[in-house]
């Protein structure tokens, strides 16, 4: 006999326990995604997504897979610092302004693959059996250009001559470890490309026009740039909000910073963004 409430009532416990936030930066990932309206709708807090128990689980087993890609290094002589010794905290990075940043996995040395005591990025991500496979064929850049960016950028900011990313098969516990050298250039480029999101007036155009368009088609913002959906009322969706040095959002009408939490709930001068429902 199939538990089936037990499991209901997990999910629910899950579900109902997720956070309910935008993510107040820009982070490093979604820079590599190929459609910068998604990445524009997204900076602007367009639409907030919320997950099934199953996807949360599946979220949480990301996290819980770093320490024990940690204990892989340690056990063939590897120094690993999932925090920073110098403040105690996370690695964090930012770039555009302060508006965007993110927290890297770890740092580490000792790898046979490059000279001792070379510290290198560690980035570690999970895979389904059909991710994986396409990732050992291609290779993250081309089978994971948003991880890609990730790491290229936390190596470049952080200013380390490496990183190692480390995939695993949730199916058959098999790796997948590639080595990466820094391309300053493309980060540039990604640097760029956020601080063009930041400062936007409009969002950027469509990647296509047809709403079957095989990058639209699974997009959560689909309903909004292809459909008659309105995003969300908020200060980030209104006209009359404008981020500004040092990660501020600031009311341009009243002329005040914005908290997170007024960003959240915005007012009773709302305006929706010019452009956000363009063609």
């Amino acid at each position: 006999m199939k538990a089936a409430k037990t499991l209901a009532a997990i999910d629910a416990a899950l579900e109902a326990s997720q956070e309910r936030e935008h993510r107040a930066h820009l982070g490093a990932s979604i820079l590599g995604k190929k459609c910068l309206r998604a990445v524009f709708y997204s900076w602007r807090w367009a639409k907030l997504e919320t997950f099934k128990g199953r996807m949360l689980r599946l979220f949480e087993r990301g996290h819980l897979e770093e320490p024990r890609f940690f204990k892989h290094l340690e056990a063939i002589g590897c120094k690993v610092w999932p925090v920073d010794p110098n403040t105690g905290k996370q690695w964090r990075i930012s770039f555009a302004m302060g508006h965007g940043g993110g927290s890297a996995d770890g740092v580490a040395c000792g790898i046979p693959d490059l000279p001792p005591e070379t510290p290198f990025l560690v980035e570690c991500k999970t895979h389904g059996d059909d991710s994986f496979k396409e990732l050992e064929k291609e290779g993250i850049c081309q089978s994971k250009p948003e991880h890609f960016a990730q790491a290229q950028i936390y190596t470049v900011k952080l200013g380390l001559p490496a990183s190692l990313y480390m995939g695993v098969n949730k199916n058959t516990d098999a790796l997948h470890l590639e080595l990466l050298t820094p391309n300053p250039g493309f980060v540039a480029t990604l640097i760029q490309r956020a601080e063009d999101v930041v400062c936007a007036n409009l969002p950027p155009p469509k990647i296509n026009k047809s709403p079957g368009f095989y990058i639209c088609k699974w997009c959560k913002f689909h309903g909004i740039c292809h459909g008659s959906e309105l995003p969300e009322r908020n200060c980030r969706t209104c006209e009359f909000s404008k981020a500004e040095e040092g990660g501020v959002w600031r009311c341009i009408k009243y002329d005040w910073p914005l908290t997170r939490e007024q960003q959240a709930t915005g007012c009773r001068d709302y305006m929706m963004k010019s452009g956000f429902k363009d063609a």
